[in-house]
């Protein structure tokens, strides 16, 4: 197991039946492969910076633009469509660290989120982290389309 969140289910069923279901081996092996794969990739990287010197290995400086890049995301929400209705879209997240950003926001109500509405608030977000002051910020199709600063306001149409 690499989930602790796993533990108490595996004990239960082991507890209960003597063993665990197959559904849970599966789980519990999609989620150890994703782990290992991740720390190969880690080490892969790593090992771009080692050279054969005369008998020695060297350790190099991290490459600007390493030759090999392995990233491990893991899927944080479906979407309710790509940047157009006929596509299929989902939030991919680190898979290592727990959500950050929007990836990390709740939904309070409304339909599911489009990859549109994801791109319009990272939109939002960014100009109104160029106040100081609270801010509210209108943005349609990734367009700033009015903002307005605490007894101030700007207006686009």
């Amino acid at each position: 197991m690499t989930d602790p969140a796993d533990f108490e289910r595996v004990v239960s069923e082991i507890e209960n039946a003597g063993e665990t279901t197959l559904a849970t081996r599966l789980e519990l092996a999609r989620k150890v492969f994703a782990a290992t794969s991740r720390y190969d990739g880690i080490i892969t990287m790593e090992l771009e910076r080692l050279s054969a010197g005369s008998g020695h290995i060297v350790l190099g400086a991290k490459p600007v633009l390493p030759e090999r890049v392995h990233i491990a995301l893991r899927r944080q929400q479906e979407l309710r469509y790509g940047e157009n209705p006929h596509q299929a879209a989902a939030l991919y997240v680190p898979a290592a660290r727990a959500p950050e950003g929007l990836a990390a926001a709740k939904q309070l109500q409304g339909k599911e989120l489009s990859y549109n509405n994801l791109v319009d608030l990272e939109a939002a977000r960014s100009l109104a982290a160029e106040f100081k002051n609270p801010v509210a910020v209108i943005i349609k199709h990734s367009n700033p389309c009015g903002t307005a600063e605490q007894g101030r306001c700007s207006m686009r149409i």
